[in-house]
């Protein structure tokens, strides 16, 4: 029976592991899509200024996780989300509004994918 105790409780920490791991991204991710949101509300009103502060907000926030996002997630998918923060930025300085929402939008998108990549569901265990 003692040699069950070394294994249940390896697999025990791994699972903490994998839940704390999968609620911090999930965190992160509402922090991340919240912010995005307020810039593309910005954008709406055209306030593009505020937009750009906003813009520049979410993705040093972004930068900040970088470290431990690449350690957990999928490099192609952090990779991704890097392109869609520049064509965002892109757009944001031409003050292209349709180009603007549509990156938001698929910004957003990519941030969620990677969350739910991370939880811990029947689809990611199988």
């Amino acid at each position: 029976m003692r040699s069950l105790y070394i294994p249940a409780a390896v697999l025990a920490g791994i699972v903490a592991l994998s839940l704390w791991c999968g609620a911090y991204v999930g965190g992160r991710t509402e922090t991340w899509v919240s912010m995005l949101e307020e810039t593309d509300e910005a954008a709406w009103r055209e306030d593009w200024q505020t937009a750009t502060q906003r813009l520049d907000r979410a993705y040093g926030s972004w930068q900040r996780e970088q470290t431990l996002l690449h350690t957990l997630a999928s490099h192609d998918e952090l990779e991704q989300a890097e392109s869609l923060f520049a064509g965002a930025f892109a757009a944001c300085r031409e003050m292209d509004g349709p180009d603007f929402h549509t990156m938001l939008a698929q910004l957003t998108a990519a941030l969620r994918h990677l969350a739910e990549g991370q939880a811990v569901s029947v689809k990611n265990i199988f």
